[in-house]
């Protein structure tokens, strides 16, 4: 870690995937997060959540986060790539964990994982899709 802290010190931090990942413990999803996060480039970060809710929602089927990144890259348009992570970190962590809560979901009616596990349902508010992109767009969520 010295090493990527003296490069830092003396070069600055990199706006670049090839030039993060070059870097002495830096990954994939660590340089996806500051891409996003720090320069407000178009990337998507793939930790944990965003990998099993890809996957459970079938946005892709996929076994390793990179090929996650990848498949999500060619199916969610580049203007989302900046909201993939916190929405689907903030939706992994709170519904779509390890247990998941299908029952609590509002993505449940757009869901392969819940389709293939129905659960009851509890009372839950019904999100339409183009309603949630609207807020999206208009920057309620």
């Amino acid at each position: 870690m010295q090493d990527a802290a003296r490069f830092v010190s003396k070069h600055g931090v990199p706006d670049s995937l090839d030039g993060l990942v070059v870097l002495p413990g830096v990954g994939r999803k660590i340089a996806n997060c500051v891409l996003v996060y720090a320069f407000n480039k178009h990337a998507i970060p793939v930790d944990v959540h965003v990998h099993r809710v890809a996957n459970r929602l079938g946005l892709v089927c996929t076994r390793a986060p990179e090929a996650t990144e990848r498949e999500l890259s060619h199916s969610i348009p580049r203007k989302w790539w900046r909201h993939v992570n916190e929405l689907f970190v903030q939706h992994g962590q709170n519904i779509c964990g390890a247990r998941p809560k299908c029952g609590e979901c509002v993505l449940a009616d757009l869901c392969a994982y819940y389709a293939a596990h129905p659960v009851p349902v509890k009372a839950r508010k019904r999100v339409h899709t183009s309603t949630a992109l609207s807020r999206l767009n208009a920057g309620e969520i």
